[in-house]
């Protein structure tokens, strides 16, 4: 029997019916990882994700990772801990409900999700349920799973549903219609959330590497398509950025600067840190900065796509900093004009900075200048427009 070691907030008896739970652990503040107690009664996250892949693979069997808090949040180095912990084991199936939309994480996450999947190991993770670009579950190789909302499926089916610019083992879809029942009567709901379809996904890995415990990552994503159901619909795409759907309308301060004046968009970064402003920088062009705190605008945006509000909603909602700063090629702006989700635009002109702000440009500036004037115009709460337009 293959077992599953599912890193959550821990698996709790008393409440479902649950596969056979080989070992409770639990990771300390320290990454050491330890036996866990029990919380009877506890109806936590992976307690409700073992009871889906019970449902559809009584025969499983879970080494169950308590790398959460209660309330389902992680310190990315807890989760790195138990990734190292499983590539030790050594694991061969991995789930995770859970994962970060901070692109930042990747840093820590990446090197142990490497290390297991070149090892062999199947890890399966769900897609945040805003349907925004999250890891593990969109990195090579992860088999990334999102819910059928839309009920096109039957309970425990699932397909593979293509997006965008993602590889095939990123956009499965499975259907969880599961309704658990406690013994006080009480029922917990697990339809359309991508936390419990991915269950479904991991139950039927586990069966196939059961029969046939050789398969490869190939041949397993080869086997999951020929299984899968080829119902007709539409699942809710991942998407790099969105408006609506609890992503609320951005109130940060948002400044873009072109190519041409990349400088002044690293001088403002290193000024605004400086005074203590939570400062979130995204650029076309990270690999000539050199700043491993500036992230890739890329990953928001394909080549050439214009920024938009949505966006910058989308950035704000993620990072929650005092101001963003793009820097970015010219093809994202049209005509060189501030536009919707933009506050202020800069650029260069033999060797002058030109500073947009609205209706209002000002140009001749030193970069020195620039950078007064924009820390004036977002410390007022762009008050102080006439400065601007002189």
């Amino acid at each position: 029997m293959v077992k599953v070691y599912i890193i959550d907030n821990g698996v709790n008896l008393g409440c479902f019916p649950l596969p056979y739970i080989a070992a409770s652990l639990r990771v300390r503040d320290d990454g050491s990882i330890v036996p866990r107690q029990d919380e009877l009664g506890n109806v936590s996250h992976g307690t409700v994700c073992a009871a889906v892949m019970g449902r559809i693979n009584p025969e499983i069997e879970l080494v169950d990772i308590a790398a959460l808090d209660a309330d389902g949040k992680a310190y990315i180095a807890k989760l790195s801990a138990a990734l190292r912990w499983c590539d030790e084991e050594p694991a061969r199936i991995i789930h995770m409900s859970l994962g970060t939309l901070d692109w930042r994480d990747l840093r820590e996450l990446a090197e142990p999700i490497e290390a297991l999947l070149e090892g062999g190991a199947m890890i399966i993770a769900a897609f945040h349920n805003t349907g925004l670009k999250s890891f593990p579950a969109l990195m090579p190789g992860v088999f990334g799973v999102r819910a059928d909302r839309g009920g096109y499926m039957d309970d425990g089916e699932y397909t593979i549903d293509l997006c965008d610019g993602m590889r095939a083992e990123n956009c499965l879809v499975a259907h969880c219609g599961a309704v658990l029942e406690l013994p006080s009567g009480r029922r917990v709901e697990t339809a359309g959330a991508n936390s419990y379809a991915a269950p479904v996904i991991t139950a039927h890995i586990a069966k196939l590497l059961d029969s046939n415990p050789g398969l490869s990552f190939n041949d397993l994503l080869d086997q999951l398509m020929l299984r899968s159901s080829h119902h007709a619909f539409e699942a809710p795409k991942i998407i790099p950025y969105r408006m609506g759907a609890g992503i609320p309308g951005a109130k940060c301060p948002v400044a873009a600067f072109l190519y041409s004046a990349k400088e002044v968009f690293l001088m403002f970064s290193h000024r605004l840190r400086g005074d203590g402003y939570a400062v979130f920088s995204f650029s076309d062009f990270c690999d000539e900065s050199g700043a491993e705190d500036i992230i890739p605008l890329q990953h928001y945006l394909s080549h050439g796509e214009i920024v938009c509000k949505g966006l910058t909603h989308t950035l704000e909602y993620i990072y929650r900093p005092d101001i963003v700063l793009l820097c970015m090629r010219e093809e994202r702006v049209c005509n060189g004009k501030v536009f919707e989700g933009i506050d202020a635009l800069i650029m260069s002109d033999n060797g002058e900075y030109i500073l947009r702000v609205e209706e209002y440009s000002h140009g001749d500036l030193s970069a020195e200048s620039v950078i007064t004037e924009m820390l004036e115009y977002f410390e007022t709460g762009g008050a102080s427009l006439d400065s601007v337009s002189q």
